[in-house]
């Protein structure tokens, strides 16, 4: 598994670099397989908030939900599914 520097100190440099490409690498020789992962854009991370909202019962306006996801964004690690679900549970746990 990768694991980053990231993890602990807040930096992206990968901790265990060979082992990851190995990982990377072991996976393409054996199935042909290359597995990327993409960010949503900005549109896409706010769709996904607004859906997760209506999911928890998170009652604010659109505005209000989107200005607080793109803060929210900003500050745990950018536009991912990851960090549109912890916005919305976060939210939902001050009810």
């Amino acid at each position: 598994m990768k694991e980053t520097w990231g993890d602990r100190l807040d930096k992206d440099d990968d901790m265990h670099e060979s082992e990851t490409m190995q990982e990377k690498m072991s996976l393409v020789d054996r199935f042909g397989l290359l597995i990327r992962y993409f960010s949503p854009e900005q549109g896409e991370y706010l769709h996904i908030v607004r859906s997760l909202a209506v999911e928890y019962g998170v009652e604010l306006p659109d505005e209000e939900l989107e200005r607080g996801a793109i803060r929210w964004e900003l500050k745990h690690g950018g536009f991912s599914g990851r960090s549109a679900r912890q916005y919305v549970e976060f939210l939902a746990g001050r009810k």
